[in-house]
């Protein structure tokens, strides 16, 4: 093979666009040559080295062992088992936050629900202060008939 040749199967090699055939070419030029340019001495390093590692045969086939019946089963069980009880530890065990007191009245603490309480009285009187305000209002609309009446005169005396 050609240098060029070969510095152009590398670049692919490296870029992994190579077919099959161009890398056992390659893989055959490094591994056959003895004289090879100083360039290409990383390529000989690495297809050496491929080759020594496929040539290797495992000395002890790697050992799966199968979970047994009981094992897949049983761990499922035990993960919601354990997540129930950490559940109930948490309810049970978990501090209670206190009650929030918003203020004192007559020396008695309000909480959230008496606040709440105190704040609904407080708009109902404001209810039942404005309908009474309202029944005054009918006179008022009364009072507006009058002066549309009086302001209509006096454009005509002006006129």
């Amino acid at each position: 093979m050609e240098y060029n040749e070969i510095k152009h199967l590398l670049e692919k090699y490296l870029e992994g666009e190579t077919s099959l055939e161009q890398e056992e070419q390659l893989r055959q030029y490094f591994l056959n040559n003895d004289a090879i340019a100083e360039e290409f001495d990383y390529a000989k390093q690495l297809f050496t080295h491929l080759h020594k590692v496929s040539e290797q045969k495992m000395i002890q086939p790697i050992k799966i062992q199968e979970k047994s019946i009981i094992q897949r089963r049983l761990w499922p069980i035990i993960g919601v088992a354990a997540s129930v009880l950490l559940g109930i530890m948490l309810v049970l065990f978990y501090p209670k936050q206190p009650e929030i007191v918003y203020g004192y009245k007559n020396g008695q603490p309000i909480t959230k629900h008496a606040a709440m309480v105190e704040a609904q009285n407080a708009i109902k009187l404001v209810q039942i202060n404005m309908h009474r305000g309202t029944k005054d209002l009918k006179y008022l609309s009364k009072f507006n008939e009058t002066q549309k009446l009086i302001t209509n005169t006096k454009r005509y005396e002006n006129n």
